[in-house]
């Protein structure tokens, strides 16, 4: 349309004048108007790096040892898989400002991830109460404590702590699936099977959720309703080997050389 060209111009001038807030404001009705466009959605999504480094580049020339700049650091490194040194950044940020929101709970999920030993569980465990601490309504702090909990075989603890994350966000679906979990390995079918509808509604394209809530269905006897899940986990499972043949596919094309079909003419 004429709109779509003229506004794709003006966010091409600006993008290239470095103005990336009127950029992203010229191209922002675009990404509404147009959410399939995938030339729109490169754009918006480089218009939004690039205003974000130049956010970044103000803090640091502004106060380039705030704890901002800490935190964007040790954000970067976890990115990096430098996980050591980013705890050392989000520690430093947290130096500068001791109830910063969300950087205990970087710190315990850095531990959580990379670190399976017992001082590493310990480490976590600490960074996630931490956090409860700054912020009481964290609920991925209370999941993440759950979490801890069930892999010290913890039952009870782990059971409070995912109905408390469930309490303060009903919609994270993680936490109604790991409390599923815990119910059905106490033979609380009635109540697994709630949990896991809840985060078939959630997630509906969670494989994963399909075929938990299929054995559920098959235990209570309900075999019609576990041959429907079944179902959709096959059909998901399918989406997603027909999605990973067609990456494949591309992958290989890019990797191939380009052969000069054309014949010499020295020949």
């Amino acid at each position: 349309s004429a709109e779509k060209t003229a506004r794709t111009a003006l966010h091409g001038a600006l993008f290239a004048q470095e103005n990336y807030a009127r950029a992203l404001e010229v191209l922002k009705p675009l990404a509404d108007k147009y959410p399939q466009d995938v030339d729109v959605e490169y754009s918006l999504g480089q218009t939004y790096l690039q205003l974000a480094a130049q956010n970044f580049r103000k803090i640091a020339l502004t106060d380039p040892e705030s704890y901002r700049i800490h935190q964007i650091l040790g954000e970067s490194l976890a990115r990096q898989g430098r996980y050591r040194d980013a705890i050392l950044e989000y520690k430093l940020a947290l130096a500068r400002r001791s109830d910063l929101p969300g950087i205990h709970y970087q710190i315990g999920l850095l531990y959580w991830v990379n670190e399976p030993s017992r001082e590493g569980e310990d480490a976590a465990l600490h960074e996630f109460e931490e956090e409860l601490k700054i912020n009481p309504y964290h609920a991925w702090s209370e999941y993440r404590l759950g979490q801890v909990c069930r892999k010290r075989k913890e039952a009870l603890e782990a059971d409070a702590h995912f109905r408390r994350a469930i309490a303060l966000d009903n919609t994270l679906a993680p936490a109604r699936l790991a409390l599923a979990s815990e119910l059905e390995a106490q033979g609380n079918l009635e109540e697994a099977e709630k949990q896991f509808e809840a985060a078939e509604r959630l997630e509906p394209d969670n494989s994963a959720v399909h075929f938990r809530l299929a054995q559920i269905y098959k235990q209570c006897g309900d075999q019609a309703s576990a041959n429907e899940e079944m179902r959709k986990f096959d059909e998901i499972k399918g989406r997603r080997r027909e999605a990973q043949r067609d990456l494949e596919k591309v992958l290989r094309l890019v990797a191939e050389p380009k052969v000069d079909t054309l014949e010499d003419p020295e020949q």
